[in-house]
């Protein structure tokens, strides 16, 4: 069984990152992972040379063999650079966006993903940002919040606002929560991660609550 770590990486480095980059006005080759990649939408995709975006329109499909991405709109950014005059540097899947594989999911209202072309002109990302009726459904647990925020290099995923995690043992609702993808963990904060270490709240920090599910014994 992959890791919630794979997960994400794959999606964002590999499938996703690679076949939305076909979109540079195909004007530079991309490197794929040798898998098929299968992009449909309803309206078709179209790109903007004078606006350096591309967007695909009409229930999006991004397929592969392994994971599916679905949305009402798909948009990519791209910058022009010292290397390159299509570097792609954001995607956008907009409205009812969904990523699945096996027993991993994430929904929100909008993904962005940030990303960047490393020295061997690969793109790895930066990180991610999950907004609006955000859920995460791992094998252990469902989570639900309105914003999201995923930082790749430390395999940790932010929610905020509204936070609640069900699993098997109960339930925990508060303000801010961590998920750690690599070991499956998750934390239930009182105050904002990013707030410094003795900085004044600048709001009351949140009572986190838990409710505990008694046990059903098998007769």
């Amino acid at each position: 069984m992959k890791s919630n770590t794979s997960f994400w990486h794959f999606i964002f480095c590999g499938w996703l990152i690679s076949s939305l980059a076909c979109a540079e006005i195909k004007t530079q080759p991309i490197e794929t992972a040798n898998v098929p990649v299968e992009i449909n939408s309803d309206n078709g995709i179209i790109c903007e040379r004078d606006k350096n975006i591309c967007t695909a329109y009409g229930n999006v499909v991004v397929t592969h063999k392994e994971y599916k991405l679905n949305c009402d709109k798909l948009v990519t950014y791209f910058r022009s650079t010292e290397h390159s005059k299509n570097e792609l540097y954001k995607i956008e899947a907009i409205g009812n966006a969904v990523m699945s594989s096996q027993d991993r999911i994430i929904e929100a209202e909008l993904l962005k993903a940030y990303v960047n072309k490393n020295t061997t002109g690969k793109y790895d990302v930066d990180e991610v940002e999950a907004f609006n009726n955000v859920v995460v459904v791992t094998q252990k647990e469902i989570a639900k919040a309105k914003y999201g925020h995923y930082q790749p290099d430390k395999h940790l995923m932010t929610l905020k606002n509204d936070v609640q995690i069900t699993n098997q043992e109960g339930q925990m609702h508060g303000a801010y929560a961590e998920v750690d993808l690599d070991k499956g963990i998750s934390k239930m904060l009182m105050k904002s991660p990013t707030q410094e270490p003795g900085e004044k709240f600048k709001t009351a920090p949140k009572r986190v609550k838990v409710l505990i599910l008694p046990k059903v014994h098998k007769q």
